[in-house]
């Protein structure tokens, strides 16, 4: 934290901003209850199932600044991912186009469309299991980590919409998804992490990075 910024490691199962079924538990609302004349805004979006940084403001100068930033693609973001499946490479890039899945069942499914999307992926670290991929979207699609992981051969662990059956999805908003549901996901939220940040700020180069969120770091250890 400095005069300009605050910068958070968000839980996982904390909304950034309020929705029909959340209020108290986002970010907004626990900014503007703790720091109350401070007017702190997050500058971005991250999944409530998704770990990790959220860049805050302390102005609507530089909030404005940094949203801009984050439009053009001026910031380098670095996320990790625990992934079931064989990758095709230990290094690769996914430009499939995307676009809203129209035979999903799921409004907000992402699936090939039209808009650029590009992602380079690269392994980290391997298990009997599992692999801990790190992302770089060059683009900011809606899911687009997610579907293009998913795209590679390599969903997601804990991925409700593009793991093993967008069934999940549909049957947790309606209740809690059983143990044995919870064993075929293979963990209880998305195991994805947003490990680093990098962008100016006026003369400033600024870099973050947040170390893997622990429940996530367990599931590397199995």
């Amino acid at each position: 934290e400095d005069h300009e910024l605050m910068v958070l490691d968000k839980p996982y199962g904390l909304a950034v901003h309020p929705t029909a079924s959340r209020f108290k538990t986002t970010v907004t609302w626990w900014l503007s209850n703790t720091f109350p004349e401070a007017g702190i805004e997050p500058v971005h979006r991250l999944d409530a199932e998704t770990s990790g940084l959220l860049i805050c403001s302390k102005s609507q100068t530089v909030n404005r600044t940094l949203k801009s930033a984050f439009a053009t693609g001026l910031v380098n973001k670095g996320y990790l991912a625990l992934v079931k499946g064989t990758p095709p490479a230990d290094e690769w890039v996914m430009d499939t186009p995307l676009g809203f899945d129209t035979d999903s069942a799921i409004r907000l499914r992402m699936g090939a469309g039209d808009l650029q999307a590009s992602t380079r992926f690269s392994v980290v670290e391997k298990n009997k299991e599992l692999l801990l991929i790190e992302a770089h979207p060059e683009t900011g699609r809606q899911h687009q980590i997610r579907v293009h992981l998913a795209m590679s051969g390599t969903p997601i662990v804990g991925d409700k919409i593009y793991g093993p059956d967008e069934g999940f999805f549909l049957a947790h908003l309606e209740r809690d998804l059983t143990e044995e549901e919870y064993q075929l996901l293979g963990h209880h939220r998305l195991a994805l992490h947003a490990s680093k940040i990098g962008f100016e700020l006026g003369d400033r180069k600024l870099e973050f990075h947040a170390p893997l969120a622990p429940d996530l770091r367990s599931l590397t250890k199995k």
